[in-house]
């Protein structure tokens, strides 16, 4: 089931013992185009805390019948002894690490081995680097962000999409396939100033993320991003409306 980020933000939590609270926002890698964490407000019970669930928590199905509500295999006590995280700032693999560990979920990224009396290890994820003292604070930072894979929906929504030909709009929502939480595509308002057409566009088709720019890049025409076949943003995305939109983009 392909499902909009707007669909997910604010949907209720539920733990195996109780509610947990409710989705805010969902952390996604930057090398899949992979959702990794939702980022969840607790409720009252836990002082409104902000913390990160990762798919492997879902349970089976994870979501109820309407109104649709998540489900984790987690208690109220794992989520409150949690380590703390700062959900409004990237992070880097070595807090992400940490967080898994906690939660005894798998790693999703590539591990080096070292082999050691025959068996394959995995070594501790360090950093590379040592910090001098020094090192300047604006220096850590860009160690820092450079460490990062992680970036938020809220963070990207709103960057401008870029084509060979100019600015053509701007991203205004991403959907996700429930089957393996793999972005399916992103959705793109074609105007800036005034509302525009909606379009999408699947990330095999972009070519890059500008940061510093706050843009999304695609080596697809101007021409090719205004004439796709439009998109509701409410309504299901049909596999005939799929091919239509490879067809029109001729990919």
């Amino acid at each position: 089931m392909l499902l909009r980020t707007k669909e997910l933000e604010g949907c209720a939590v539920h733990a195996t013992d109780g509610e947990l609270g409710e989705v805010k926002d969902v952390y996604f890698d930057i090398d899949s185009w992979t959702l990794r964490y939702f980022v969840v407000e607790t409720g009252s019970w836990l002082r409104h805390r902000r913390v990160l669930i990762a798919p492997d928590a879902l349970g089976q199905p994870p979501f109820t019948a309407e109104p649709r509500e998540l489900r984790v295999k987690l208690t109220q006590e794992q989520i409150k002894n949690s380590p703390d995280v700062d959900t409004q700032m990237p992070f880097s693999r070595q807090q992400e690490t940490a967080y898994r560990d906690y939660y005894a979920w798998p790693v999703y990224w590539p591990m080096a081995t070292f082999t050691a009396g025959g068996v394959g290890v995995a070594p501790p994820l360090v950093s590379a680097h040592q910090p001098t003292p020094d090192e300047s604070a604006a220096a850590r930072l860009a160690r820092q962000q450079q460490d990062t894979r992680l970036r938020s929906a809220d963070e990207i929504r709103g960057y401008s999409l870029r084509a060979p030909g100019g600015d053509v709009g701007h991203v205004r929502d991403f959907i996700f396939d429930d089957a393996d939480w793999r972005l399916a595509y992103f959705a793109v308002d074609t105007g800036n100033w005034l509302p525009g057409k909606n379009v999408l566009i699947a990330p095999d088709w972009i070519s890059g993320v500008n940061w510093s720019d706050s843009a999304v890049t695609t080596d697809l025409t101007t021409d090719d991003v205004k004439t796709a076949p439009e998109y509701d943003g409410k309504g299901e995305i049909t596999p005939a409306y799929r091919q239509a939109l490879r067809e029109h983009y001729r990919r």
